[in-house]
């Protein structure tokens, strides 16, 4: 910007119009944010007055904007003037004679420090050493209320955004918090405590002690003071959340302090805030708050049930009598306090900081045992309450001991993603297995009874809570069965007519997460459940399942192919009866979404390992229905965006161990592997790989025939190195397959056998890549392959590697070994004599130190794998 144009903005900024000093300090701003301003230092000096003058300007719109304008211009100021102008709004605040000039200097110093990113490299460490001492004398001397609530704020900030980094050694902060946090004023109060909270994490350790110790005298000091008892059990609270690591120290007494407060009073916003820092206590302070567990645990447990003004029936069986009043009591949750009946009544704010209490308790003490015994029953018990609010917070709170459960539980015996996809359609939880697993230890059988013991309860609590309008309520009831079904699978499936009145309530609603929550708990019950234990029940719900498949959401239309497609994976693994008419529904459903070209991606994937779950599942019974399948599916792999899932749907129908043929479409399928294992997709190749092992572990002598498998075969030589191990692993199964099976077929092997020789030189083949070698190796030795070396010239060239290689690696020196015995275990005794005695000579005479590892450890692997050989006795 030009110093004319700066000359005469500066100008307009006096002028009589307010329109004229309103548009000039916008386009100032415009060009501060756009960086395009050039200010010297008279104009500089000009501006920064004008706009410190226009705070009093009668419109309240240009004093809106000279606020904003001030705080972008101090970031252009050099350190000098920067301090002059902060120490002018400083003055500004302390001595203006109008109330409402002292609030707009206020708040333009607030939002100065507040949005300070200087360009001009002044640091905010400076800024707050050269500002701090005036903003304590303002909280010491100010004049009102609203300024010191502006003051605090600015010095809240300072505190968080320059940690330890400073020490505030600045006499009478200290008593200055303290004497605002005693306002009569909630706003100043408030503020007071969340400045001394931020304060005592930013001090020294012997400071810190001294702001606790102040702060104690104080809850002791005003224990007849309900609002300042309040402020300071409150600011207990935060000190204990940011500085939790130092304040576990200093716990104890206030631990007993506040449980006689509990004790003693009757003002339910004391308790509220009371029962609050015990919470807190476990959060931060598990350890130091361990000795205050059981009397802390009996008050929640008191205060969970405090409602003085309402009656509940106890009976379970008379629990739907509560719910005929639904209507009255449940309602819509746009507002948090809306369905209160009586504006007076605060009770349900201590049952609510109880809940929360009690959630922190489980999740900190590690007896769950315990746990279940004190809360479990009462949490459902509690239910049954009133207030949304509050029943959400007692089902989170359930919710902790499940997932406290959980954790018991390691993945092996039931996976934590039980989400259906190709890689874990055969992971079916075994309920023999986990029945095992709980019942080798005692004390985690008692754990597993007592949640046993309490899901029946528990089901029909959520049944009742399931009536409510709320939709909150309704979908953390779906997030409590979830967890619940993870952790003790099986267990409710003769309970979902009883849950599904609330299901298809979740699956009509218009909330796009209800549905969401609701089909991600029916996918996951499908997938922990066996369908003879909820066939009679599954029948009523299905049908909106379906429905939502074909939703505009795309995210519901997942959710739901999703729940169907873990619902086809539970029919398959289950010995009851299928429905036929169920069968044919859910295959009309996959084939015409099958077919549909404009569907979202996701939807589209999950729609084709539905296909693939089905026709794995019950492809022995489809009939002509059979090739049609198969076609669409091989037909799939000439489109790039969908030819990963089709890879996946393909490799799901030929592990499937039902009697049907893919005959049909096993030379399209074979047709593509060359192309793709060409092509420098990882994802692609496994995929790719995985199809043509579970292919060629399935088909029958024949299937082959007239079909090139060389296409396939000259690509594996280059997936063999050390750089993608799994991939080797899945290049040499597959190589060992087609040699077993199709060696006519295969084409030259040499290329293949070259690269597996190489690789032995590898330190990385170790486990599962190693096996997959050698298992080749051993394949190749005994099969019918044309031009195979002969023994010794094989085991040649494994030793002619390690005399060449002067930086072999050791580690691959076993590798080596394990493949020579393996090739003398495919030959006769006579033929691998010689090859021991020679390698005795190398043991006693090697030219090289590796040579004589190598015979050593190659003479420890014939005598494991070829103990024939060293039958006679031998020099060795």
């Amino acid at each position: 910007m030009s110093s004319v144009r700066n000359a005469d903005l500066i100008e307009k900024m006096t002028s009589a119009d307010k329109d004229f000093r309103f548009m000039a300090i916008n386009d100032i701003m415009e060009s501060l944010k756009n960086k395009s301003i050039t200010l010297d230092d008279t104009t500089e000096n000009q501006l920064i007055t004008n706009l410190l003058k226009l705070l009093d300007d009668p419109n309240a719109e240009v004093q809106n904007l000279d606020v904003k304008c001030l705080a972008l211009l101090v970031n252009y100021l050099a350190q000098t003037r920067l301090f002059l102008t902060l120490e002018a709004l400083g003055k500004k605040v302390f001595e203006a004679e109008e109330e409402n000039s002292r609030d707009i200097a206020a708040i333009a110093l607030r939002s100065s420090v507040i949005e300070f990113n200087s360009l001009k490299n002044v640091s905010f460490n400076s800024v707050v050493d050269r500002l701090m001492p005036q903003l304590v004398n303002i909280l010491a001397n100010g004049p009102d209320n609203s300024v010191i609530e502006q003051v605090l704020d600015i010095v809240t900030h300072m505190f968080r955004r320059t940690g330890n980094k400073l020490e505030f050694n600045y006499e009478g902060l200290n008593d200055a918090l303290f004497k605002h946090a005693e306002s009569e004023r909630y706003g100043v109060r408030r503020r007071a405590q969340q400045a001394l909270a931020m304060y005592a994490e930013v001090v020294d350790n012997d400071q810190f002690k001294t702001i606790v110790d102040r702060v104690y005298k104080c809850c002791k000091k005003y224990m007849s003071n309900s609002a300042l008892l309040k402020t300071y059990v409150a600011t207990t609270t935060a000190i204990c959340k940011n500085s939790g690591h130092r304040f576990q120290q200093s716990l104890p007494p206030f631990a007993e302090l506040f449980l006689q407060i509990c004790n003693r009073s009757q003002e339910d916003d004391l308790r509220e805030v009371t029962i609050g820092a015990f919470e807190m206590f476990f959060n931060r302070c598990p350890e130091a708050v361990t000795p205050f567990v059981d009397e802390i645990s009996k008050i929640v447990i008191a205060l969970l049930s405090h409602d003085p003004n309402y009656s509940y029936d106890d009976s379970d069986n008379e629990e739907d009598k509560m719910d005929i009043d639904e209507s009255s009591v449940d309602g819509s949750d746009d507002d948090e306090d809306s369905d209160y009946s009586d504006d007076e009544d605060v009770s349900w704010k201590v049952r609510r900081a109880s809940a929360k209490c009690v959630e922190a308790i489980i999740t900190h003490r590690h007896d769950l045992q315990k746990n279940y015994d004190t809360f479990g029953k009462l949490l459902i018990k509690r239910m049954k309450e009133r207030e949304d609010n509050v029943k959400q917070d007692i089902m989170n709170a359930y919710l902790a001991l499940i997932r406290q459960t959980r954790l018991l539980i390691p993945d092996s015996i039931v996976p934590w993603s039980l989400r259906v996809d190709s890689s874990c359609m055969y992971e079916k939880i075994s309920m023999e297995t986990f029945n095992e697993f709980i019942n080798e230890d005692e004390s985690r059988k008692k754990i597993f009874d007592a949640l046993h013991e309490q899901i029946p309860s528990l089901i029909r609590r959520i049944s009742s809570a399931q009536k409510t309008k709320n939709t909150k309520v309704l979908e953390q009831t779906f997030v409590l069965l979830t967890s619940l079904v993870t952790t003790y699978p099986a267990s409710i499936g003769s309970n979902l007519p009883q849950l599904s009145r609330g299901i298809k309530q979740s699956l009509n609603d218009r909330d796009g997460n209800m549905k969401l929550s609701t089909l991600r708990f029916l996918a996951t019950f499908f997938a922990t459940h066996d369908y003879s234990e909820y066939q009679n029940g599954v029948e009523s719900i299905i049908g909106d399942v379906f429905k939502l498949a074909g939703d505009f959401f795309s995210k519901v239309s997942s959710e739901a192919v999703e729940a169907i497609n873990s619902l086809i994976c539970s029919m398959a693994n289950s010995s009851a009866s299928m429905n036929p008419k169920l069968l044919e529904q859910v295959y009309n459903l996959l084939i015409s979404k099958f077919q549909v070209t404009d569907m979202d991606q996701e939807v589209k994937d999950k729609t084709t390992y539905g296909l693939g779950f089905f026709v794995s599942s019950f492809g022995d019974s489809l009939g002509t229905q059979l090739e049609k399948c198969l076609s669409l599916l091989a037909d799939r792999l000439n489109n790039e965006i969908s030819r990963q899932s089709a890879l996946k749907a393909l490799t799901i129908i030929a592990r499937s161990d039902k009697n049907f043929s893919m005959a049909s479409v096993i030379p399209s399928i074979t047709s593509h592997f060359g192309e793709f294992l060409r092509k420098a997709n990882r994802t692609l190749r496994i995929n790719t790989l995985s199809l043509a092992i579970a292919i060629a572990e399935r088909t029958k002598p024949g299937n082959f025939d007239g079909v090139d498998l060389s296409s396939t075969f000259v690509e594996i030589p280059i997936l063999l190195c050390d750089t993608d191990l799994q991939i080797a692993q899945l290049a040499l199964r597959l190589a060992a397959l087609l040699v077993a099976q199709h060696p006519q077929q295969i084409g030259n092997v040499n290329p293949v056998l070259e690269a597996v020789i190489l690789l032995t030189k590898s330190a990385l083949v170790q486990g599962k890549t190693q096996k997959a070698l050698l298992e080749f190796l051993d394949v190749y030795t005994r099969s019918d392959v044309g031009n195979k070396p002969e023994f010794r010239e094989f085991v040649g060239q494994f030793m002619e590697y390690v005399a060449s290689w002067k930086c072999y690696s050791r580690p691959a020196f076993l590798t080596v070994a394990k493949s020579i015995a393996t090739l003398a275990r495919g030959n006769k005794v006579a033929t691998v004599l010689p090859l021991t005695k020679e390698l005795e000579k190398f043991v006693l005479k090697g030219q090289t130190l590796e040579i004589k590892i190598l015979s050593i450890l190659t003479i420890g692997e014939l005598g494991r794998l070829c103990p024939a050989v060293y039958a006679e006795k031998t020099s060795i």
